[in-house]
C-alpha cells in the first residue's frame, strides 16, 4: 500500500492529516502492515491495516476506556469507530509510545510490568466483548495439522538456498517436534475437562511488545488478545519466557511477581495457589500447555516464511531462518520447552 494512500485514508476516516508516514517492515505477519505516521502537530502515531479478528483492538479500547495505565486508547474515526475498513481490511490508528525496549526494563520496570497485567487479568470483560473475544480450547489440532504441511512441504525436493537448510534443521529436530505435538495433545486432553479461570488475556506479553519511558510501562499490540487462562499470558515471565535474544532471569520474574501480587487480595493469591508475592501460583499443566504450543506455533510461522519466497522478501526470510537455528539454541525457546517437558513426564505427575 502506499504512503500517499495511507496518509489520505487516515485524513479522510479519522480527520488526521499526516506529513511523514513510513513502513515497518520488522516482524513476520503477514496478515497485516504497519506504518509510523508524524502529524502536522508533531505528534506520532502507529497505523496499522490488518485483516482478521477485530475482538482486539476493542479489548485494548475497553482497557484504555477503564484507566488501565499502559494500554494505549485507539483513536476514534470520523464516525466514532475504532477502526474503519479499507480494501476489505480494518485500518486503525494508535499514539505511537517513544521509549526503551521491554529487553531494557530494570527491576523497578518489572514490577511495574506485573502490576500492569494484574489489573488486565482482573478486569471486568463485558458480556458483548467477552462474546467476541476467542477462548481456549485445549484442541491443537489444527496446529498439528499445519506442523504437517510444513513437513510436506519440505519433503520435496528444493534447490533454494534458504529452504535447504531449513529442512535441515527440521530434520534435525523432527523427533523432538513430535514429541511435543505428542505433549500437547495429552496436556489438552487432560484439561478440556478441568475447571479454568477466564480473563483478558494479551496472549503476547513478551519484552518484543512492551515499550517503556518515564510515563511508566506500555503493552502494545492487542490484535490476539483472548479469554483464556491467565498462564496464556504468565508463560512470557516463566522458564525464561520466550525470546531467546531476551531471556527473563530469575530476578526480573520475582519482580514481576511483586508487581503482579501488589493489589491483589489475600483471597486471590490463595485461590492462585502463590504462597508469597513472588510466586506465580500457576497450573503448571497449563503453562507448559500454552508453552508447548506457542514453541510449536513458533517454529511452523518461521518455517512457513522461510518457504514463502513470494510474500517475504530474502532479508525476512533469512531473519526467520536465523530465528529457527535461535529457537533450538541453548537459550532458545523450543530447546527450554523440550527440557521442561522431559523433566516433567520424568515424574509421577502424569498418572
Amino acid at each position: 500500500m502506499s504512503e500517499p494512500t495511507i496518509r489520505s485514508w487516515v485524513e479522510d476516516d479519522f480527520g488526521m492529516a499526516l506529513h511523514a508516514v513510513t513502513a515497518i517492515t520488522e516482524g513476520a505477519d503477514a496478515t497485516a502492515q504497519t506504518w509510523r505516521g508524524t502529524a502536522d502537530d508533531g505528534e506520532r502515531y502507529a497505523i496499522k491495516l490488518s485483516r482478521g479478528a477485530t475482538a482486539g483492538l476493542s479489548a485494548q479500547a475497553h482497557l484504555a476506556r477503564h484507566n488501565v495505565h499502559g494500554v494505549p486508547a485507539p483513536l476514534l474515526t470520523r464516525s466514532g469507530s475504532i477502526w474503519s475498513i479499507r480494501s476489505g481490511k480494518r485500518l486503525s490508528v494508535i499514539p505511537w509510545i517513544e521509549g526503551r525496549p521491554g529487553s531494557e526494563m530494570t527491576t523497578e520496570h518489572w514490577c511495574a510490568f506485573g502490576r500492569l497485567l494484574a489489573r488486565v487479568h482482573s478486569s471486568h470483560v463485558p458480556e458483548q466483548l467477552g462474546a467476541s473475544l476467542r477462548a481456549v480450547s485445549f484442541t491443537p489440532h489444527s496446529l498439528l495439522d499445519e506442523l504437517a504441511d510444513v513437513r510436506s512441504a519440505l519433503a520435496r525436493p528444493v534447490t533454494d538456498s534458504l529452504v535447504t537448510p531449513l529442512a535441515a534443521i527440521w530434520a534435525t529436530h523432527a523427533g523432538d517436534i513430535a514429541y511435543l505435538a505428542s505433549i500437547s495433545e495429552m496436556l489438552g486432553a487432560r484439561l478440556q475437562d478441568r475447571a479454568a479461570p477466564a480473563v483478558l488475556c494479551h496472549t503476547d506479553a513478551h519484552a518484543g511488545n512492551i515499550v517503556w519511558n518515564e510515563h511508566g510501562v506500555y503493552l502494545l499490540d492487542w490484535d490476539d488478545a483472548e479469554l483464556t487462562p491467565p498462564e496464556r499470558d504468565l508463560m512470557f515471565i516463566d522458564h525464561g519466557g520466550v525470546l531467546a535474544s531476551a531471556p527473563v532471569t530469575e530476578e526480573q520474574q520475582a519482580s514481576f511477581y511483586r508487581g503482579y501480587w501488589a493489589d491483589r487480595d489475600d483471597r486471590d493469591r490463595g485461590e492462585s495457589g502463590a504462597d508469597s508475592g513472588t510466586d506465580s501460583g500457576a497450573d503448571r499443566e497449563r503453562m507448559l500447555y500454552f508453552h508447548c504450543v506457542r514453541a510449536l506455533t513458533d517454529v511452523r510461522e518461521l518455517a512457513a516464511v522461510v518457504l514463502d519466497e513470494h510474500t517475504w522478501d530474502r532479508p525476512q526470510r533469512v531473519k526467520a531462518l536465523e530465528h529457527t537455528r535461535d529457537s533450538w539454541g541453548p537459550s532458545g525457546h523450543a530447546s527450554r520447552v523440550l527440557a521442561m517437558a522431559r523433566q516433567r513426564s520424568g515424574t509421577a505427575a502424569w498418572s
